[in-house]
């Protein structure tokens, strides 16, 4: 007689038996990521953050000089500026640029600065040569609705013109 079984011809085959594993811990399971972070971070923080405190303290320390103060003054005394941009100015951050010519240092400012009816930007370049006194040799504003380029130190349109009564005088 035979005996039928739901088997394939011969003995079953048991699985092996496998022990369950252990769950890794932790830093087993995160070393991958954990250990770059710690080795890039003490360097990020090292290197990266006092470069960047040192240019985000000198930008803060333009924004107050007469490098930008100075051109702002002219930008709102002049009537062609208050009527594009409107009053007061809000001044961006600024940047500079130094340049040597013939043994005398130039340096380029430029910022942006926003009214309550438009923005531009004001270039400013100033000779160092007397560090003491330094002289703006120019200034002026680019309006970013129009392109128009205004000279901030070009003062004869903004002075009333006088009608010469010689005529009248003889």
């Amino acid at each position: 007689m035979t005996v039928m079984n739901d088997y394939p011809q011969g003995d079953p085959v048991y699985p092996q038996y496998t022990p369950p594993q252990k769950h890794k811990g932790w830093f087993g399971r995160n070393w991958w990521w954990f250990v770059p972070l710690i080795v890039v971070l003490p360097v990020t923080c090292c290197c990266c953050l006092p470069f960047g405190g040192a240019m985000l303290f000198q930008s803060q320390v333009l924004k107050v000089s007469p490098y930008v103060l100075e051109p702002v003054a002219l930008a709102e005394s002049d009537n062609r500026v208050t009527d594009a941009l409107g009053t007061p100015l809000a001044v961006g951050t600024p940047t500079q640029s130094e340049r040597t010519v013939a043994g005398t240092i130039y340096m380029d400012v430029e910022f942006e600065v926003t009214g309550p009816d438009g923005s531009g930007i004001i270039r400013s370049q100033w000779d160092l040569s007397n560090l003491i006194s330094p002289k703006m040799i120019s200034a002026e504003i680019t309006i970013d609705d129009t392109g128009e380029v205004i000279d901030l130190l070009d003062n004869k349109t903004d002075a009333p013109e006088e009608e010469s009564d010689s005529s009248s005088e003889e």
